[in-house]
Protein backbone atom coordinates (compact mmCIF):
# COMPACT_ATOMS: atom_id res chain seq x y z
CA UNK A 1 0.00 0.00 0.00
CA UNK A 2 2.79 2.43 0.90
CA UNK A 3 4.53 1.77 -2.44
CA UNK A 4 1.36 2.67 -4.30
CA UNK A 5 0.97 5.77 -2.16
CA UNK A 6 4.55 6.85 -2.83
CA UNK A 7 4.15 6.38 -6.57
CA UNK A 8 0.94 8.40 -6.52
CA UNK A 9 2.59 11.28 -4.66
CA UNK A 10 5.57 11.18 -7.03
CA UNK A 11 3.16 11.53 -9.96
CA UNK A 12 1.40 14.48 -8.31
CA UNK A 13 4.69 16.18 -7.51
CA UNK A 14 6.38 15.53 -10.86
CA UNK A 15 3.47 16.61 -13.05
CA UNK A 16 2.91 19.88 -11.21
CA UNK A 17 6.65 20.57 -10.94
CA UNK A 18 7.06 20.17 -14.73
CA UNK A 19 4.09 22.41 -15.50
CA UNK A 20 5.46 25.08 -13.16
CA UNK A 21 9.00 25.12 -14.57
CA UNK A 22 7.53 25.08 -18.09
CA UNK A 23 6.54 28.68 -17.41
CA UNK A 24 10.15 29.53 -16.55
CA UNK A 25 11.83 32.34 -18.48
CA UNK A 26 15.05 30.44 -19.17
CA UNK A 27 13.31 27.34 -20.56
CA UNK A 28 11.23 29.65 -22.74
CA UNK A 29 14.38 31.39 -23.97
CA UNK A 30 15.98 28.11 -25.10
CA UNK A 31 12.72 26.94 -26.68
CA UNK A 32 11.79 23.87 -24.61
CA UNK A 33 9.13 25.33 -22.29
CA UNK A 34 6.20 23.94 -24.30
CA UNK A 35 7.72 20.45 -24.39
CA UNK A 36 8.26 20.46 -20.63
CA UNK A 37 4.73 21.68 -19.93
CA UNK A 38 3.10 19.23 -22.34
CA UNK A 39 5.06 16.41 -20.70
CA UNK A 40 3.77 17.57 -17.33
CA UNK A 41 0.20 17.69 -18.61
CA UNK A 42 0.53 14.29 -20.25
CA UNK A 43 1.50 12.80 -16.87
CA UNK A 44 -1.17 14.79 -15.02
CA UNK A 45 -4.06 14.00 -17.40
CA UNK A 46 -3.02 10.35 -17.63
CA UNK A 47 -3.25 10.10 -13.85
CA UNK A 48 -6.56 12.02 -13.79
CA UNK A 49 -8.04 9.53 -16.26
CA UNK A 50 -6.67 6.57 -14.29
CA UNK A 51 -8.07 8.01 -11.05
CA UNK A 52 -11.39 8.74 -12.74
CA UNK A 53 -12.00 5.02 -13.26
CA UNK A 54 -11.71 4.49 -9.50
CA UNK A 55 -15.11 6.22 -9.06
CA UNK A 56 -18.28 4.21 -8.75
CA UNK A 57 -20.36 3.69 -11.88
CA UNK A 58 -22.91 6.42 -11.14
CA UNK A 59 -20.23 9.05 -10.47
CA UNK A 60 -18.27 7.98 -13.54
CA UNK A 61 -21.30 8.18 -15.80
CA UNK A 62 -22.30 11.60 -14.45
CA UNK A 63 -18.79 13.09 -14.68
CA UNK A 64 -18.17 11.64 -18.14
CA UNK A 65 -21.47 13.07 -19.43
CA UNK A 66 -20.51 16.50 -18.05
CA UNK A 67 -17.06 16.20 -19.62
CA UNK A 68 -18.52 15.36 -23.06
CA UNK A 69 -20.84 18.39 -22.92
CA UNK A 70 -18.04 20.79 -21.97
CA UNK A 71 -15.53 19.27 -24.40
CA UNK A 72 -18.05 19.78 -27.21
CA UNK A 73 -18.80 23.39 -26.20
CA UNK A 74 -15.07 24.15 -25.94
CA UNK A 75 -14.04 22.58 -29.24
CA UNK A 76 -16.92 22.96 -31.69
CA UNK A 77 -15.80 26.47 -32.65
CA UNK A 78 -12.16 25.47 -33.05
CA UNK A 79 -13.13 22.49 -35.21
CA UNK A 80 -15.28 24.66 -37.50
CA UNK A 81 -12.63 27.35 -38.19
CA UNK A 82 -12.20 27.09 -41.99
CA UNK A 83 -8.71 28.61 -42.35
CA UNK A 84 -7.01 27.36 -39.20
CA UNK A 85 -4.06 25.04 -39.80
CA UNK A 86 -4.70 21.42 -38.80
CA UNK A 87 -1.66 21.31 -36.50
CA UNK A 88 -2.91 24.43 -34.69
CA UNK A 89 -6.40 22.94 -34.39
CA UNK A 90 -4.98 19.80 -32.81
CA UNK A 91 -2.93 21.83 -30.32
CA UNK A 92 -5.88 24.04 -29.34
CA UNK A 93 -8.25 21.07 -29.01
CA UNK A 94 -5.67 19.33 -26.81
CA UNK A 95 -5.45 22.35 -24.49
CA UNK A 96 -9.24 22.52 -24.21
CA UNK A 97 -9.48 18.80 -23.42
CA UNK A 98 -6.87 19.34 -20.70
CA UNK A 99 -8.96 22.11 -19.11
CA UNK A 100 -12.18 20.07 -19.38
CA UNK A 101 -10.58 16.97 -17.83
CA UNK A 102 -8.83 18.92 -15.08
CA UNK A 103 -12.02 20.81 -14.20
CA UNK A 104 -14.45 17.88 -14.33
CA UNK A 105 -12.64 14.54 -14.01
CA UNK A 106 -10.11 15.30 -11.27
CA UNK A 107 -12.20 14.57 -8.16
CA UNK A 108 -9.88 11.68 -7.25
CA UNK A 109 -6.62 13.50 -8.04
CA UNK A 110 -6.07 14.78 -4.48
CA UNK A 111 -7.37 12.42 -1.81
CA UNK A 112 -6.42 14.51 1.22
CA UNK A 113 -5.12 17.92 2.22
CA UNK A 114 -1.71 16.24 2.50
CA UNK A 115 -1.82 15.57 -1.26
CA UNK A 116 -2.70 19.23 -1.87
CA UNK A 117 0.22 20.23 0.35
CA UNK A 118 2.54 18.08 -1.81
CA UNK A 119 1.27 19.96 -4.86
CA UNK A 120 1.88 23.28 -3.09
CA UNK A 121 5.49 22.33 -2.41
CA UNK A 122 5.88 21.10 -6.01
CA UNK A 123 4.91 24.57 -7.24
CA UNK A 124 7.30 26.27 -4.81
CA UNK A 125 10.22 23.99 -5.70
CA UNK A 126 9.44 24.50 -9.39
CA UNK A 127 9.69 28.26 -8.86
CA UNK A 128 12.96 27.90 -6.96
CA UNK A 129 14.33 25.71 -9.79
CA UNK A 130 13.34 28.34 -12.38
CA UNK A 131 14.87 31.05 -10.20
CA UNK A 132 18.18 29.16 -9.99
CA UNK A 133 18.27 28.70 -13.79
CA UNK A 134 17.69 32.43 -14.27
CA UNK A 135 20.46 33.32 -11.83
CA UNK A 136 22.96 30.88 -13.36
CA UNK A 137 22.25 31.94 -16.95
CA UNK A 138 21.85 35.65 -16.19
CA UNK A 139 18.18 35.95 -17.12
CA UNK A 140 16.43 39.03 -15.74
CA UNK A 141 14.47 38.50 -12.53
CA UNK A 142 12.49 41.72 -12.94
CA UNK A 143 9.33 42.52 -14.89
CA UNK A 144 8.29 46.09 -15.66
CA UNK A 145 5.33 47.08 -13.48
CA UNK A 146 3.04 49.43 -15.40
CA UNK A 147 1.40 50.53 -12.17
CA UNK A 148 3.71 49.21 -9.51
CA UNK A 149 3.43 50.07 -5.84
CA UNK A 150 6.57 51.93 -4.79
CA UNK A 151 8.62 50.60 -7.71
CA UNK A 152 8.49 50.36 -11.49
CA UNK A 153 9.52 46.70 -11.41
CA UNK A 154 8.36 43.46 -9.84
CA UNK A 155 10.23 40.28 -8.95
CA UNK A 156 9.29 37.46 -11.36
CA UNK A 157 11.02 34.57 -9.55
CA UNK A 158 12.47 33.24 -12.81
CA UNK A 159 9.03 32.91 -14.44
CA UNK A 160 7.88 34.69 -17.58
CA UNK A 161 6.06 37.52 -15.77
CA UNK A 162 5.72 38.89 -12.24
CA UNK A 163 1.94 38.35 -12.35
CA UNK A 164 2.43 34.66 -13.18
CA UNK A 165 4.93 34.40 -10.34
CA UNK A 166 2.46 36.00 -7.90
CA UNK A 167 -0.34 33.66 -8.98
CA UNK A 168 1.85 30.56 -8.66
CA UNK A 169 3.10 31.64 -5.23
CA UNK A 170 -0.52 32.13 -4.16
CA UNK A 171 -1.40 28.63 -5.44
CA UNK A 172 1.48 27.17 -3.43
CA UNK A 173 0.43 29.18 -0.36
CA UNK A 174 -3.15 27.88 -0.62
CA UNK A 175 -1.97 24.29 -1.03
CA UNK A 176 0.25 24.43 2.05
CA UNK A 177 -2.17 26.50 4.15
CA UNK A 178 -5.04 24.00 4.17
CA UNK A 179 -2.91 21.16 5.55
CA UNK A 180 -3.82 22.51 9.02
CA UNK A 181 -7.38 21.28 8.41
CA UNK A 182 -6.04 17.73 8.38
CA UNK A 183 -3.47 17.91 11.17
CA UNK A 184 -5.25 20.54 13.35
CA UNK A 185 -1.82 22.08 13.90
CA UNK A 186 0.55 23.93 11.59
CA UNK A 187 3.99 22.26 11.20
CA UNK A 188 6.89 24.65 11.91
CA UNK A 189 8.25 24.11 8.40
CA UNK A 190 4.91 25.15 6.92
CA UNK A 191 4.80 28.28 9.09
CA UNK A 192 8.19 29.35 7.79
CA UNK A 193 7.32 28.56 4.17
CA UNK A 194 4.01 30.43 4.36
CA UNK A 195 5.80 33.48 5.76
CA UNK A 196 8.45 33.22 3.02
CA UNK A 197 5.78 32.99 0.32
CA UNK A 198 4.02 36.04 1.74
CA UNK A 199 7.28 38.00 1.42
CA UNK A 200 7.79 36.72 -2.14
CA UNK A 201 4.25 37.77 -3.03
CA UNK A 202 5.00 41.28 -1.78
CA UNK A 203 8.21 41.37 -3.84
CA UNK A 204 6.26 40.48 -6.99
CA UNK A 205 4.70 43.96 -6.96
CA UNK A 206 1.64 42.39 -8.57
CA UNK A 207 -1.55 44.22 -7.67
CA UNK A 208 -3.61 41.33 -9.02
CA UNK A 209 -1.69 38.97 -6.74
CA UNK A 210 -2.31 41.25 -3.76
CA UNK A 211 -6.05 41.41 -4.50
CA UNK A 212 -6.42 37.63 -4.84
CA UNK A 213 -4.42 37.03 -1.65
CA UNK A 214 -6.58 39.55 0.26
CA UNK A 215 -9.78 37.86 -0.97
CA UNK A 216 -8.46 34.43 0.05
CA UNK A 217 -7.34 35.62 3.48
CA UNK A 218 -10.65 37.32 4.27
CA UNK A 219 -12.66 34.24 3.31
CA UNK A 220 -10.61 31.68 5.24
CA UNK A 221 -10.78 33.84 8.35
CA UNK A 222 -14.57 33.70 8.34
CA UNK A 223 -13.95 30.47 10.26
CA UNK A 224 -13.33 32.54 13.39
CA UNK A 225 -17.08 33.25 13.49
CA UNK A 226 -17.59 29.67 14.73
CA UNK A 227 -15.98 30.51 18.08
CA UNK A 228 -18.59 33.19 18.80
CA UNK A 229 -21.65 32.31 20.88
CA UNK A 230 -24.58 31.09 18.79
CA UNK A 231 -26.89 33.96 19.75
CA UNK A 232 -24.27 36.46 18.53
CA UNK A 233 -23.08 34.50 15.48
CA UNK A 234 -25.69 35.70 12.97
CA UNK A 235 -25.11 39.33 13.94
CA UNK A 236 -21.36 38.90 13.54
CA UNK A 237 -21.85 37.03 10.25
CA UNK A 238 -24.04 39.83 8.87
CA UNK A 239 -21.56 42.51 9.92
CA UNK A 240 -18.61 40.53 8.51
CA UNK A 241 -20.44 39.95 5.21
CA UNK A 242 -21.20 43.66 4.84
CA UNK A 243 -17.59 44.59 5.62
CA UNK A 244 -16.33 41.93 3.19
CA UNK A 245 -18.57 43.22 0.37
CA UNK A 246 -17.53 46.84 1.05
CA UNK A 247 -13.85 45.90 0.99
CA UNK A 248 -14.27 44.02 -2.32
CA UNK A 249 -16.13 46.99 -3.83
CA UNK A 250 -13.43 49.35 -2.58
CA UNK A 251 -10.65 47.19 -4.02
CA UNK A 252 -12.30 46.90 -7.43
CA UNK A 253 -13.29 50.57 -7.69
CA UNK A 254 -10.03 52.06 -6.41
CA UNK A 255 -7.43 49.55 -7.58
CA UNK A 256 -9.05 47.87 -10.57
CA UNK A 257 -11.58 50.07 -12.34
CA UNK A 258 -9.44 53.21 -11.89
CA UNK A 259 -6.32 51.35 -12.98
CA UNK A 260 -4.84 52.41 -16.31
CA UNK A 261 -3.63 48.87 -17.02
CA UNK A 262 -7.09 47.47 -16.27
CA UNK A 263 -8.68 50.08 -18.51
CA UNK A 264 -6.68 48.89 -21.53
CA UNK A 265 -7.72 45.31 -20.75
CA UNK A 266 -11.36 46.38 -20.89
CA UNK A 267 -10.56 48.30 -24.06
CA UNK A 268 -9.25 45.08 -25.63
CA UNK A 269 -12.60 43.38 -24.94
CA UNK A 270 -14.50 46.43 -26.22
CA UNK A 271 -12.42 46.52 -29.41
CA UNK A 272 -13.11 42.87 -30.14
CA UNK A 273 -16.86 43.18 -29.52
CA UNK A 274 -17.07 46.30 -31.67
CA UNK A 275 -15.39 44.48 -34.55
CA UNK A 276 -16.98 41.02 -34.35
CA UNK A 277 -20.22 41.16 -32.33
CA UNK A 278 -22.28 41.52 -35.53
CA UNK A 279 -20.65 38.45 -37.10
CA UNK A 280 -22.70 35.53 -35.75
CA UNK A 281 -20.14 32.89 -36.68
CA UNK A 282 -17.23 34.59 -34.92
CA UNK A 283 -19.44 35.56 -31.98
CA UNK A 284 -20.74 32.03 -31.34
CA UNK A 285 -17.80 29.93 -32.50
CA UNK A 286 -14.82 32.19 -31.82
CA UNK A 287 -12.13 33.58 -34.06
CA UNK A 288 -9.14 31.39 -33.31
CA UNK A 289 -8.01 31.52 -36.94
CA UNK A 290 -7.32 35.25 -36.44
CA UNK A 291 -5.56 34.86 -33.10
CA UNK A 292 -3.51 31.73 -33.84
CA UNK A 293 -2.66 32.31 -37.50
CA UNK A 294 0.95 31.67 -38.45
CA UNK A 295 2.44 35.16 -38.82
CA UNK A 296 5.60 34.78 -36.78
CA UNK A 297 4.00 36.95 -34.09
CA UNK A 298 2.65 36.04 -30.66
CA UNK A 299 -1.02 35.43 -29.88
CA UNK A 300 -1.33 38.90 -28.35
CA UNK A 301 0.32 40.60 -31.33
CA UNK A 302 -1.95 38.73 -33.75
CA UNK A 303 -5.06 39.92 -31.92
CA UNK A 304 -3.99 43.49 -31.25
CA UNK A 305 -2.73 44.02 -34.80
CA UNK A 306 -6.29 43.36 -36.00
CA UNK A 307 -8.61 44.72 -33.33
CA UNK A 308 -6.43 47.59 -32.06
CA UNK A 309 -3.19 48.24 -30.22
CA UNK A 310 -4.94 50.37 -27.58
CA UNK A 311 -6.27 47.27 -25.82
CA UNK A 312 -4.67 44.13 -24.38
CA UNK A 313 -5.79 40.48 -24.22
CA UNK A 314 -5.47 39.50 -20.54
CA UNK A 315 -9.16 39.27 -19.62
CA UNK A 316 -10.52 35.74 -19.44
CA UNK A 317 -13.80 36.56 -21.16
CA UNK A 318 -11.93 37.96 -24.16
CA UNK A 319 -9.71 34.87 -24.37
CA UNK A 320 -12.78 32.63 -24.28
CA UNK A 321 -14.65 34.62 -26.94
CA UNK A 322 -11.63 34.55 -29.24
CA UNK A 323 -10.74 30.88 -28.84
CA UNK A 324 -14.17 29.31 -28.23
CA UNK A 325 -16.88 31.90 -28.79
CA UNK A 326 -20.12 32.16 -26.81
CA UNK A 327 -20.46 28.35 -26.83
CA UNK A 328 -17.15 28.12 -24.98
CA UNK A 329 -18.30 30.76 -22.50
CA UNK A 330 -21.37 28.62 -21.81
CA UNK A 331 -19.01 25.70 -21.18
CA UNK A 332 -17.10 27.60 -18.49
CA UNK A 333 -20.32 28.79 -16.88
CA UNK A 334 -21.54 25.17 -16.84
CA UNK A 335 -18.34 24.10 -15.01
CA UNK A 336 -18.77 26.76 -12.33
CA UNK A 337 -22.48 26.00 -11.89
CA UNK A 338 -21.64 22.32 -11.33
CA UNK A 339 -19.02 23.20 -8.75
CA UNK A 340 -21.27 25.75 -7.03
CA UNK A 341 -24.00 23.12 -6.65
CA UNK A 342 -21.43 20.74 -5.17
CA UNK A 343 -20.19 23.44 -2.80
CA UNK A 344 -23.69 24.17 -1.49
CA UNK A 345 -24.28 20.45 -0.88
CA UNK A 346 -21.31 20.04 1.47
CA UNK A 347 -22.07 19.76 5.19
CA UNK A 348 -18.62 19.63 6.80
CA UNK A 349 -17.51 23.21 7.48
CA UNK A 350 -13.74 22.79 6.94
CA UNK A 351 -14.18 21.31 3.48
CA UNK A 352 -16.89 23.80 2.57
CA UNK A 353 -14.76 26.78 3.60
CA UNK A 354 -11.68 25.46 1.77
CA UNK A 355 -13.65 24.79 -1.41
CA UNK A 356 -15.49 28.13 -1.17
CA UNK A 357 -12.29 30.17 -0.72
CA UNK A 358 -10.59 28.60 -3.76
CA UNK A 359 -13.81 28.83 -5.81
CA UNK A 360 -14.14 32.58 -5.15
CA UNK A 361 -10.43 33.28 -5.72
CA UNK A 362 -10.55 31.45 -9.07
CA UNK A 363 -13.63 33.39 -10.20
CA UNK A 364 -12.11 36.69 -9.03
CA UNK A 365 -8.95 35.93 -11.03
CA UNK A 366 -11.06 35.85 -14.21
CA UNK A 367 -11.64 39.60 -13.82
CA UNK A 368 -7.88 40.26 -13.57
CA UNK A 369 -6.02 37.76 -15.77
CA UNK A 370 -6.83 34.79 -18.02
CA UNK A 371 -5.75 32.11 -15.53
CA UNK A 372 -8.98 30.10 -15.82
CA UNK A 373 -8.34 29.53 -19.55
CA UNK A 374 -4.54 29.36 -19.62
CA UNK A 375 -2.79 26.04 -19.05
CA UNK A 376 0.67 27.65 -19.10
CA UNK A 377 0.18 29.04 -15.59
CA UNK A 378 -0.41 26.36 -12.96
CA UNK A 379 -2.62 28.59 -10.77
CA UNK A 380 -5.89 28.02 -12.65
CA UNK A 381 -5.38 24.30 -13.17
CA UNK A 382 -4.38 23.84 -9.53
CA UNK A 383 -7.54 25.63 -8.37
CA UNK A 384 -9.74 23.50 -10.63
CA UNK A 385 -8.24 20.30 -9.19
CA UNK A 386 -8.48 21.53 -5.60
CA UNK A 387 -12.14 22.49 -5.99
CA UNK A 388 -13.03 19.11 -7.52
CA UNK A 389 -10.99 17.06 -5.04
CA UNK A 390 -12.09 18.93 -1.93
CA UNK A 391 -15.71 18.45 -2.99
CA UNK A 392 -15.12 14.71 -3.27
CA UNK A 393 -13.29 14.62 0.08
CA UNK A 394 -16.04 16.60 1.77
CA UNK A 395 -18.79 14.45 0.26
CA UNK A 396 -17.13 11.27 1.53
CA UNK A 397 -17.16 12.69 5.08
CA UNK A 398 -20.94 13.12 5.18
Amino acid sequence: MSNKLNIRLVIIFLSIFLITIGNGEYLSTIGISNFVQYLGYFILVSYIITSFFRSNFVDKAKQFFQFIIVAFLFNVGIFLQPDLETSTKVRLIFTMLVIASVALLSENFFRSFYDIRIAGYAILIGIIFSLCLSVVFHVSLLTLAVEGIGSSFGFNGGLQHKNYFAADILASYIGIYFYRYETKVVPKTDKFILFLEFILLILSNSRGGYILFAIFWMIVNFKTINVIKKNQRWIMLAISSIVFILIILLVFTKFVLESGSYEIRLQGLNNYLNMYSQNKFYLWFGNSEMAFRNTGQSYEENVRSIVGWNGTTELSILSVLIKNGVWGLIGYIYIFVIRLKGLLSLKKSDYKLAMFSIFIVLIASAFLENYIVNIQIIFGMFCYMCIASIYKMGKSKI
